[in-house]
């Protein structure tokens, strides 16, 4: 009986510890699920320069213009010189990515439907870089304005189709061609924080030539020769601030652990910022590792209390066999 008793206790702590070791690697899959969140090791490359990500949200209302903008890219050189940093032509040392979320009728072969439509611009696509499934994505650098992009529900209420690149779409009477269809992320954190999956991308000198001032997400991946450097960049130059973050050390155990001890402050969002989907994504993210990371420590506790006291038990074992190796040496050879 006492030996059943021993095998049912071993059974219970390798369950436990088996739990653990799931838990533990659903949370590093969680830390490495969104490309969004990726873009810093991905320009980075085989560079032994250190990059930042950094994202910058504004609130309703307090948005800024491609003036603004400008301005503090042209003194991210100077930031970067200051550091002793220069672009090489094998390494340019930042890239970044604007956007704004507004709503548009489009019409299509088939229907007329209103949209989610995000007007971006920089390097959009490469922070963002969604599963082309024709076509192609439009870049900063093109000298045709008139591209829009698609997602694979936004082309099938339009055309029934995906497979509609050069097919043409209007957008308040202006026609646009259709770039390319692209297939929103499909994991659980994008899928929970997409409503709908009905959205097209623009170039946003489109819709803003005129009253610019409607940037709400700036990105940018900047060298960071030292830690927080980047961040401080962006906090002490960018215009009129709104929130910071540094996508790029969000999922460090020591920033879900930060996140664990202020959880219930996190549910409430007094900035007035509107976030957009990779960042609700991002953020589903942050709390389903807090919960793996949780779930993790607790199912390892058995375990590893167990594996605590069979190490003391050893330890004394051992202490009282060399007490005993030594008093029969002693009585043995004095």
């Amino acid at each position: 009986m006492r030996e059943y008793r021993k095998w049912i206790a071993a059974g219970v702590l390798l369950l436990f510890a088996v739990l653990s070791i799931i838990l533990g690697l659903q949370c590093r899959r969680y830390a490495r699920m969104l490309l969004s969140q990726q873009a810093a090791e991905r320009w980075q490359g085989d560079s032994e320069m250190r990059f930042a990500q950094i994202s910058c949200f504004r609130p309703v209302g307090q948005e800024v213009g491609l003036t603004e903008l400008d301005a503090f890219r042209a003194g991210l050189d100077g930031a970067l010189s200051e550091a002793s940093l220069e672009t090489t032509e094998d390494l340019r040392l930042w890239t970044d990515a604007y956007s704004t979320l507004t709503t548009l009728r489009v019409q299509g072969t088939k229907t007329t439907i209103e949209t989610d439509a995000y007007a971006v611009g920089g390097e959009f696509f490469f922070f963002h870089p969604m599963t082309l499934l024709s076509g192609s994505y439009f870049a900063e650098s093109d000298l045709a304005r008139d591209r829009v992009v698609l997602t694979r529900e936004l082309a099938w209420a339009l055309f029934g189709a995906v497979d509609v690149a050069g097919m043409e779409v209007v957008i308040d009477s202006t026609p646009y061609l259709v770039a390319g269809v692209v297939d929103p992320d499909s994991d659980p954190a994008s899928t929970a924080a997409r409503a709908g999956g009905l959205a097209l991308y623009l170039p946003y000198d489109r819709i803003y030539a005129y009253t610019d001032r409607a940037i709400s997400c700036y990105e940018l991946v900047l060298a960071d020769p030292i830690s927080d450097f980047a961040k401080n960049v962006v906090e002490t130059r960018f215009p009129a601030l709104g929130e910071v973050l540094e996508n790029s050390r969000r999922y460090e155990l020591g920033q879900i652990w930060t996140l664990l001890s202020d959880y219930g402050q996190r549910s409430m969002n007094v900035s007035g910022v509107l976030y957009p989907t990779w960042e609700n994504a991002a953020r589903y993210t942050e709390d389903m590792m807090a919960l793996f990371l949780v779930l993790t420590m607790l199912t390892a506790l058995l375990p590893v209390g167990a594996l605590v006291f069979l190490v003391v038990v050893v330890l004394r074992s051992l202490k009282t066999r060399g007490k005993r190796v030594a008093n029969r040496l002693r009585d043995r050879f004095i």
